[in-house]
């Protein structure tokens, strides 16, 4: 049997990563923060930049 992986959980929202530094990425840039991005089309609301361009891509151009 093998054990569980190790799991990283920020301790201020309950996400769980995978990495450390995924975590530290994530209180670093995204917990207890707004997004800076939103779609204008829908307001769907992002952390980065690239996470709307592909949301834009994605959903809203056939």
């Amino acid at each position: 049997m093998e054990p569980l992986p190790k799991q990283y959980l920020c301790g201020e929202c309950g996400k769980v990563y995978k990495w450390m530094d995924n975590l530290r990425r994530h209180q670093r840039l995204e917990c207890g923060k707004l997004p800076k991005y939103h779609c204008e089309i829908c307001l769907k609301m992002f952390y980065r930049r690239y996470e709307l361009t592909k949301h834009i891509k994605l959903k809203h151009i056939a």
